[in-house]
């Protein structure tokens, strides 16, 4: 994204109770702060928020909450949120910081491990199926995070790519899974380094003209 540019994000509106609904669970992305309203008896249970989080407490809030209540989206944009270079957590565009993804990785795992300790504590099972796989798209994609640091073997790539897949499937279209099960294979003959090259050549299939009858 340019500098002063705007433009409408993506949205999946989700309502009702998520937790119990695992297409729902794995569809449900958590919005910044600017986009959540909570109940107070809802949040109430959830306190204290981990010491550690000194960014992404409303991660903590509203990836625990579709566990205790139900949830209502709004299909209307309410708010403006400003993306710039020195944002501490979040910067697509930007240019690469090691110092930003680190503080991501390390921000993802107090995160993941409050969450873990309050299900743990309020009698979740975190090896219950749907729980797993919601954690697991916060495993993955801390992982994606940690290969831009160090870049992994064509086998780590490749199972990396396919249980993103797999876990990710309920936000992507057919296509979207197709291109990405094709990333997932040439991994294995271009490695990590090289996707872009997939990418570029599909890309190009795309830009091909139609045979004419």
């Amino acid at each position: 994204m340019q500098g002063g540019q705007r433009r409408e994000g993506s949205f999946v509106a989700i309502s009702g109770f998520v937790a119990k609904n695992r297409q729902d669970l794995l569809r449900y992305i958590l919005y910044p702060t600017s986009c959540l309203a909570f109940r107070q008896r809802c949040i109430q249970p959830l306190l204290p928020i981990p010491e550690g989080l000194t960014i992404q407490a409303d991660s903590y809030l509203s990836g625990l909450v579709i566990f205790l209540a139900p949830v209502v989206a709004i299909e209307e944009s309410l708010t403006v949120y400003r993306v710039h270079g020195a944002n501490l957590f979040y910067a697509p565009g930007a240019q690469f910081s090691a110092e930003r993804t680190q503080r991501r990785i390390k921000t993802f795992v107090t995160l993941i491990e409050g969450m873990k300790a309050w299900l743990t504590k309020n009698g979740h099972d975190l090896r219950e199926r749907d729980v797993h796989a919601f954690f697991m798209q916060w495993f993955l994609t801390r992982e994606a995070d940690e290969f831009t640091l160090l870049a992994p073997g064509r086998l780590r790539c490749f199972w990396h790519l396919w249980r993103y897949n797999y876990y990710f499937a309920p936000r992507m279209s057919w296509r979207h899974l197709l291109v990405n099960y094709a990333n997932a294979f040439g991994s294995l003959v271009v490695g990590y380094k090289h996707l872009y090259l997939i990418e570029q050549w599909i890309a190009a299939i795309k830009r091909q003209p139609k045979a004419r009858r």
